[in-house]
């Protein structure tokens, strides 16, 4: 078709405002326009179809990612964490501690110790000869009483006001003042000192009428003589002081040895003419009436020096701590710069 139309153009050229077209020899390629796509017609198209694809797979994951960073993202909670992914550990059991055996009382949190009870009786002079266990629940109840104050002072504040501070500086020195001249007077104070302070002591005593007696206390003159006219008939002493004595506190009616002066003087002074194994009249007192027997005379004795050994150390000490101060002084040594109280120095 296409050689026949280039023929017909040769033969016939169409003139049109005076331009002549000359006749042109086509490719052959033209020719193959309506035959099917080529296979590089088929590439040209797949290609394209990949790319579009690509690009709109690359902006849909684009805005999808950036959807996803816009959106408000929870705060990170590790102990939830844990809770989800961990089972809860189980609280460790924890054993109360078990309570000493000398811990005797609590007050509070305070432990108040069988020992501390002990020694609050040590330091009370009068309960040295009784038995622990007499005093115990007292004791203890004394030692809750001022751990109870101590406390309750405490929480006021009392340790820390001025006032208090000054009255435990001043009675901590004076402790240690005591100490150190007892350690200072005990190591100066020999056993020597001590036997020449008792000879001292023998030598100036001086012995007195000692008298040891038995009575029987009534309440009326009438049965303090029908009692006496018992004993004179031989009854027998002891058994009538115990059934029918008012003063309980001697049995078998005993009064042990005493001197004049131990006794009140209506007493004294009737016992003390009696002779050893005479019965005496009913005697008035102010606690009633009195059968008296006179069990023994003697005149007494000096002390032993066992028992007196106390005593004798704190004379002596009371004797030698001018000494002792003395010598610490010029150990010291001391200056005095203003004897008078005016401040006038010394000359």
């Amino acid at each position: 078709m296409i050689k026949k139309f280039a023929k017909k153009i040769t033969k016939e050229p169409k003139k049109g405002h005076d331009i002549v077209v000359a006749p042109v020899n086509l490719p052959v390629k033209i020719e193959s326009k309506k035959e099917s796509l080529s296979f590089s017609g088929l590439v040209g198209w797949t290609t394209l179809t990949i790319g579009a694809i690509i690009v709109i797979g690359a902006i849909t994951y684009k805005t999808t990612t950036l959807y996803q960073m816009a959106q408000p993202k929870p705060i990170p909670c590790i102990s939830c964490a844990k809770v989800i992914f961990h089972a809860p550990e189980p609280a460790p059991v924890i054993e109360p501690e078990p309570i000493p055996e000398n811990v005797v009382a609590l007050v509070g949190d305070e432990r108040i110790t069988i020992e501390q009870v002990q020694e609050f009786v040590n330091d009370i002079p009068q309960l040295k000869e009784v038995p622990f266990e007499q005093v115990y629940p007292k004791m203890l109840d004394l030692v809750i009483n001022n751990k109870l104050v101590e406390m309750g002072a405490t929480e006021m504040g009392i340790p820390e006001h001025p006032e208090i501070k000054k009255m435990i500086r001043v009675a901590k020195d004076q402790i240690i003042t005591q100490a150190y001249l007892t350690q200072l007077l005990d190591k100066s104070i020999t056993e020597k000192d001590l036997q020449d302070l008792y000879a001292e002591q023998v030598k100036a005593f001086q012995p007195k009428d000692e008298i040891r007696a038995r009575h029987i206390l009534l309440g009326t003159e009438e049965q303090a003589r029908n009692t006496l006219i018992q004993l004179q008939a031989g009854a027998d002493f002891a058994a009538l002081a115990n059934q029918k004595s008012l003063d309980k506190n001697a049995p078998d009616g005993e009064l042990g040895y005493f001197t004049k002066e131990m006794m009140i003087p209506e007493f004294a002074e009737a016992v003390f003419k009696m002779q050893k194994g005479e019965l005496s009249a009913p005697v008035q007192t102010a606690f009633g009436w009195h059968i008296v027997q006179v069990l023994d005379r003697r005149q007494t004795e000096p002390p032993s020096f066992e028992s007196q050994k106390d005593q004798l150390r704190q004379t002596a000490m009371e004797r030698k701590l001018p000494q002792i101060l003395l010598k610490e002084r010029l150990r010291r040594d001391v200056k005095i710069l203003r004897p008078k109280a005016d401040g006038t120095p010394s000359e």
